[in-house]
């Protein structure tokens, strides 16, 4: 998968997407959830398969077969598998068998919100995990080093894109910057 290529395109649609708020604030984190939704679908679009469901904040379509809409991430990508119920009446049911990817977005401008998404991140299993921040201007490779020790205390690819502050949204620059952590490096992603 194009980590690069799906935060772009996420991105980018859902800046096109009509998001409505009061105040500042709410403009922004209506224009956060359109971008949740947005990279939800193009997730879904890529990973796509009868045995893969991708839940996450704003998700439909797994109440039914799964409890939930939510797990324990924003976005939170899982292969499934189905089983049987013992006895007479052997009905189907369906589990998680692995967790593909984990995704865990802030946009808060500040870096405790930030580490306790980490965190969350770090207590996962899956073989991939993003996150997803704001964009810090002047400050950003003391800002990436200082994420290092934290991503790289877990398991599993660790990716981390910064995008846009929302309500940064309306300028015309719009710089995205995406790596992959490898061998205790930021590698950029092209």
């Amino acid at each position: 998968m194009n980590v690069r290529q799906l935060i772009y395109s996420s991105f980018h649609d859902a800046r096109l997407r009509l998001a409505m708020g009061t105040s500042p604030p709410a403009l922004a984190r209506a224009r956060e959830r359109v971008f949740v939704k947005s990279l939800t679908a193009q997730l879904r679009a890529v990973l796509g398969g009868e045995d893969i469901r991708i839940f996450s904040l704003y998700g439909r379509g797994n109440q039914v077969d799964m409890g939930t809409e939510h797990l324990l991430y924003d976005i939170q990508a899982c292969r499934i598998a189905e089983s049987r119920f013992a006895g007479k009446r052997a009905a189907a049911f369906y589990y998680i068998a692995a967790a593909l990817w984990q995704i865990e977005i802030d946009f808060s401008r500040e870096l405790r919100p930030l580490l306790f998404a980490i965190n969350r991140l770090n207590c996962g299993d899956a073989a991939s995990k993003l996150i997803v921040a704001a964009q810090v201007g002047s400050q950003r490779s003391t800002f990436i080093d200082s994420l290092s020790a934290p991503l790289s205390a877990g398991s599993g690819q660790v990716y981390l894109a910064l995008v846009p502050h929302p309500e940064d949204w309306d300028d015309d620059e719009h710089p995205l910057d995406v790596w992959r952590f490898e061998a205790g490096e930021w590698c950029p992603l092209d």
